[in-house]
């Protein structure tokens, strides 16, 4: 196997890497037999870190492993300061956490296996080819807008008082999340000229605005990365890895400070600002017991699926059940399935989380040992098919792929088999439909 990494020529960088694997592998087999879990976390932290060193070029992949990076550092408070991570209870043992972990870590050391050094950068294997067509441009602006208008309707944050209140006051349509996809059809059929570009960033505006007024984040989120990338790849926008992620590291440290005063707002209430300020001595505060996060909610609902595992809820034939309907649900509603079919709601009634999970802790459960390890290597096989073959389908299929994967590596990995996938079918039917249109309007004028 060619062990070659992206810009990392030498064989200083062969060494280095064959040290990573090496030492994760030492590692994460003594954890087996001498319990040596902080060591073996630590040398995840390493690892993340070097997987964002080694894919800085590509921007895809860095954003990826640095949003990793996030999930990785939530558990520094309970292997270091014994501090849980969620105010969820259930399953809440050092040993469904440690599974956790080793299942992430095989997740997160796959790519140093299958990415290999391509004269092929990442900007010109998404380059998206332009296909302007007057019909199939404000079609899809049709289907954005109606969207936005009938995808999500109730109380926005003002009117039920709060984020939490608006989520559970609001009704959002499955198909408001769909918006992503005809968004970026519509650019796909645009001349790219001002005035469509105009249009397009007036969709992209609004549909920000309401997101946010109902509670909504990670479709603005998503949103805001597909247009990163457009810039990035038919703009050629340039920003320094560095730049890239340092200011990703200071949101995720003001988002740090934001969990402290949630999870114990009392400091504040008293004047000790300072103390929010380093996150080290808030641990350290004996009046802490948890700490409120998004990453820690997610890490606890990954804890769940390996604790309902161990207890026999999720034995082996539900857990191939719940593979086979997973498959299903790619192409049918979930809740015309059985309850297997979404993990995330599985005896959520006896057993309750904060929701979501890793894409590589669903895979443990369906497949494995072996699951974080396939899924992972899926990725890169995508990544690297386009590179081969410039489908235009894999173009946009990968490039839903970067752009969801706040939602499918974090919360439900439907969207990137389904969300992700749709585009492929709906592109080609558009395109059937308009080019079409467009050859019979070109022929009714030259007659």
């Amino acid at each position: 196997m060619n062990l070659v990494i992206n810009n990392s020529p030498g064989v200083f960088s062969k060494v280095l890497l064959i040290c990573v694997i090496f030492g994760f592998f030492t590692i994460l087999i003594s954890t087996w037999f001498i319990g040596s879990i902080e060591v073996f976390y630590a040398w995840i932290i390493i690892l993340n870190i070097y997987l964002i060193y080694i894919f800085k070029n590509n921007q895809g992949f860095l954003l990826l492993y640095i949003f990793c990076l996030f999930y990785t550092l939530s558990l520094i408070p309970y292997y270091f300061f014994h501090i849980d991570v969620s105010v969820w209870e259930d399953f809440n043992e050092r040993k469904y956490y440690d599974t956790v972990l080793k299942v992430y870590g095989i997740f997160l050391v796959t790519p140093l296996f299958l990415f290999k050094k391509s004269k092929d950068k990442f900007i010109y294997s998404l380059a998206i080819p332009k296909n302007p067509n007057v019909i199939g441009f404000f079609t899809t602006c049709l289907v954005c807008a109606s969207i936005i208008v009938w995808g999500q309707s109730g109380s926005n944050v003002f009117e039920s008082g709060g984020y939490g209140y608006s989520l559970n006051e609001s009704s959002k349509s499955t198909i408001y999340e769909y918006f992503i996809i005809f968004f970026v059809l519509a650019y796909y059929y645009s001349n790219r000229k001002r005035n469509q570009v105009i249009i397009l960033f007036a969709l992209f505006l609004i549909y920000v605005i309401k997101s946010l007024l109902f509670g909504g984040r990670i479709e603005v989120v998503q949103l805001l990365l597909l247009c990163y990338f457009i810039l990035v790849i038919d703009y050629k926008l340039i920003i320094q890895p560095s730049i890239i992620i340092v200011v990703c590291l200071v949101l995720y440290y003001l988002s740090q400070i934001f969990s402290s005063v949630r999870s114990n707002p009392v400091p504040l209430l008293q004047g000790e600002y300072v103390s929010y300020l380093n996150p080290f001595e808030y641990y350290s505060d004996s009046r802490v017991s948890y700490v409120s996060s998004n990453e820690g909610d997610v890490v606890q609902s990954s804890v769940r699926l390996v604790g309902l595992i161990e207890n026999g809820f999720l034995n082996t034939i539900t857990r191939i059940k719940a593979f086979a309907f997973f498959i299903f649900s790619i192409f049918v509603p979930s809740s015309w399935l059985p309850e297997e079919a979404s993990l995330i709601t599985y005896k959520k009634d006896i057993f309750n989380s904060g929701g979501g999970g890793f894409i590589a802790v669903y895979f443990y459960v369906f497949l494995g040992w072996l699951g974080p390890f396939i899924i992972a290597a899926y990725l890169f096989w995508i990544y690297r098919l386009t590179l081969f073959y410039k489908n235009i389908y894999l173009k946009f299929y990968l490039l839903m792929i970067f752009s969801t994967f706040p939602r499918w590596f974090a919360y439900n990995p439907i969207v990137l088999f389904k969300l992700c996938l749709w585009i492929i079918p709906i592109l080609f039917v558009f395109n059937l439909a308009f080019n079409s249109l467009k050859m019979i309007i070109i022929n009714s004028d030259l007659r």
